[in-house]
């Protein structure tokens, strides 16, 4: 149960080095900069060309990635996703580092490449347009660059709507007639009209006429929404398509040249993997650096480091590059980055407390007290000893198969030890998948076989298990009123310890006992119960208002404090939950057991071995939903409100930002740390748990 306590580091070193020290601190991810004030003999560096082209860069290889993944993806089984990002030494970086030249080049070529690629996909998708747009002219035979002859004049177009020719003929007719009635026409005017192609919102059409009518003809035709088509040349419609057919082909069997030039660089996606998180690491460095206090000939850097590895790093960077590093504690009132640090047993849950608030100055880390908890209750809300052998061989065979990273693997480790949880209260209750022992051996075997409970069966003494229930919950606010009365004593405050926190013991703590000897007959403990309960009454009446200014809160002050009766007992009944999510998912089992019984025979295995798979798989998934749900709830609102405050902030160390690659990170029980090599080189060694 610790927070690391942290140490401000300045190091002050020659300016050539501080390329140098700086991918010296990022490595190993141990210091947190912060600003300094403005020094008048020093100024800071304009970096941001730097960042934006290293920016630049790493955009360019992802969107390489993101071409190759679109060619040619990797085909890795789904369970692959589980392990992290590949961890490369500091060898293998060095080495790599040689070939980024190269890899930048290829990234060029391959997104040259996939820009070509996509302008002849636009072609593609113009050309189909044209051709789209030509098929209804197919069977023109006519040049559409021909307007007149000598005697008649041609018109093509088209109507946005179903036309027959004999129709449209005599509205067209109509129309020339209402539009020139000075003509007095005795005969029709004469006009000949092809229909080229129609469709039910298409019709094109070609239309003949003397050249004398043709300014009455075209009048007319506009009256009927006839268009000319922008789209035809002086090429005939058919041999146009036939060009750009051919065109099409040429294109399309380019785009599959390109696609196969573009998978030729499949080789080469790790380098360019390590070429995108080469550039995110410079980038963070130049960012760093345009904060520093440089003069001409030295440079400053300030932050946080971990008290423990301050004397190693000190010693490493004084050896290494000459620097002057100097550690001071931190002032009491600056708030100071956050780092926790627990047992592998508690390490899992950090998360919790992390999802919640980081501890403050004044908080302790409350993982170790809560981590106890946690899974002894995720245990009793599941509690069936089937799922949670389920659940450990699962969780054991991830952490043995996949190289999870660092937060993954607590996370596992996490539901390993809730897997065991569960198992030990199955037993204790006798659940295994259920009763499916019972149920099988009864339906299929002719004889049942009972697996009894170690201590009971919720189901059936429903009251005894929301007694334990309320009795956990009971023990899990004394230890945090326990925690609240370590905090108090120990900030010189040890009256208010014993007077605000020490009287809810007495009340709560009687109340029990009271309780527990009215209804087990023990006189004596009722007794004892009733003198504790109204001696803590009577603290809380006495003290409750000591603090307030005026002589009626002094006297009276203590009668609104008793109001924290209801909120207590309403915290203390919230853990009747660990009773209605244990009894759910027992009786939701026995429900899917008792339906895949119904059948008997062959068929009723079949049909049990369905049930058996989908009904408990949705019981266990639903339930230990609500398990992990409930429990954090527990934690968050019955027993950190009791003494935590939290609102402190994360450290966050300047190390590699790296999406892909892992520089960092050891995956041997989650040790890392620094020590001094006097050969000249700073190496792991110095222990580092983050479990």
């Amino acid at each position: 149960m610790a927070k690391l306590t942290m140490s401000k580091i300045m190091v002050a070193a020659a300016k050539g080095d501080r390329k140098a020290i700086l991918e010296h601190i990022q490595r190993y991810g141990l210091v947190e900069p912060y600003d300094l004030e403005k020094e008048e003999t020093f100024q800071q560096v304009d970096t941001e060309s730097q960042v934006t082209l290293f920016d630049r860069n790493v955009q360019a290889a992802e969107q390489a990635l993101e071409v190759l993944n679109a060619h040619i993806p990797e085909k890795k089984p789904l369970w692959q996703a589980l392990n992290g990002r590949r961890t490369i030494s500091v060898d293998e970086y060095a080495a790599q580092q040689q070939q980024v030249r190269a890899t930048y080049s290829a990234v060029s070529d391959l997104l040259s490449l996939s820009q070509q690629q996509n302008e002849c996909k636009a072609e593609v998708v113009r050309l189909t347009t044209q051709l789209a747009e030509l098929e209804p002219w197919l069977s023109l035979d006519l040049s559409p660059s021909l307007k007149k002859t000598g005697y008649t004049a041609w018109f093509f177009g088209s109507v946005s709507y179903q036309a027959e020719e004999s129709d449209f003929l005599l509205q067209l007719q109509q129309t020339i007639s209402q539009q020139n009635p000075e003509m007095n026409l005795e005969e029709p005017v004469p006009i000949g009209v092809q229909i080229l192609s129609q469709s039910t919102e298409l019709t094109c059409m070609s239309v003949i006429a003397m050249l004398s009518d043709a300014p009455q003809v075209e009048q007319a035709l506009r009256g009927l929404g006839f268009t000319r088509p922008n789209h035809l040349s002086k090429e005939l419609p058919k041999e146009k398509y036939q060009r750009l057919s051919q065109r099409r082909s040429a294109i399309t069997e380019e785009i599959q040249l390109i696609s196969q030039l573009i998978c030729d660089f499949a080789p080469q996606r790790d380098d360019i993997r390590f070429l995108a998180d080469y550039y995110r690491m410079r980038a963070e460095k130049y960012r760093l650096l345009g904060r520093l206090w440089q003069g001409k000939n030295v440079f400053l850097l300030t932050g946080y480091v971990p008290e423990r590895y301050a004397g190693p790093l000190k010693k490493a960077l004084e050896y290494e590059y000459a620097a002057a590093v100097e550690i001071e504690p931190v002032d009491e009132k600056e708030e100071a980055p956050v780092m926790l640090e627990n047992s592998p047993f508690a390490s899992p849950v950090s998360s919790i407390t992390e999802m919640y608030s980081m501890p403050s100055k004044e908080d302790i880390d409350p993982t170790c007290l809560m981590s106890l908890f946690f899974y002894l209750f995720f245990g009793i809300m599941l509690s069936d000893a089937g799922y949670g052998i389920l659940m450990v061989v699962v969780c054991l065979l991830v952490l043995k198969k996949f190289d999870l990273e660092p937060k993954m693997y607590r996370n596992i480790k996490m539901f390993l030890y809730c897997g065991i949880s569960t198992t030990f209260w199955g037993f204790m209750f006798g659940g295994f998948f259920g009763d499916l022992i019972s149920s099988f051996s009864k339906a299929f075997l002719g004889k049942e076989v009972v697996l009894n409970p170690i201590w009971l069966n919720p189901i059936k003494e429903p009251m005894t298990m929301l007694i334990f229930g309320v009795v956990l919950g009971v023990i899990q606010i004394f230890v945090g009123m326990g925690a609240k009365f370590y905090l108090t004593w120990k900030s010189g405050h040890p009256l208010d310890a014993l007077l605000d926190i020490g009287s809810w013991y007495l009340i709560i703590g009687g109340a029990c006992a009271l309780l527990a000897g009215n209804v087990m007959g023990l006189g004596t403990i009722g007794m004892i119960g009733m003198v504790c309960f109204l001696s803590g009454l009577g603290l809380v009446l006495v003290f409750g208002g000591r603090k307030s200014s005026h002589i009626f809160g002094k006297i009276f002050g203590g009668i609104p404090k008793l109001y924290d009766i209801t909120s207590y007992a309403s915290d203390i009944l919230s853990y009747s939950r660990l009773m209605a999510l244990g009894l759910a998912t027992g009786v939701i089992a026995q429900v899917f057991n008792l339906l895949g019984t119904m059948l008997s025979g062959i068929p009723g295995l079949i049909t049990f071995f369905l049930v058996f798979l989908i009904g408990h798989g949705i019981n266990l998934g639903i339930n230990a939903l609500g398990a992990y749900v409930h429990t954090i709830r527990l934690q968050y609102v019955e027993f950190f409100s009791k003494f935590y405050e939290g609102g402190g902030r994360p450290f966050h160390p300047f190390r590699p930002t790296q999406n892909i690659l892992d520089l960092r990170r050891k995956q041997t029980n989650e040790r890392i740390g620094v020590c001094i090599n006097w050969g000249g080189s700073f190496h792991l060694f110095s222990l580092l748990w983050f479990c």
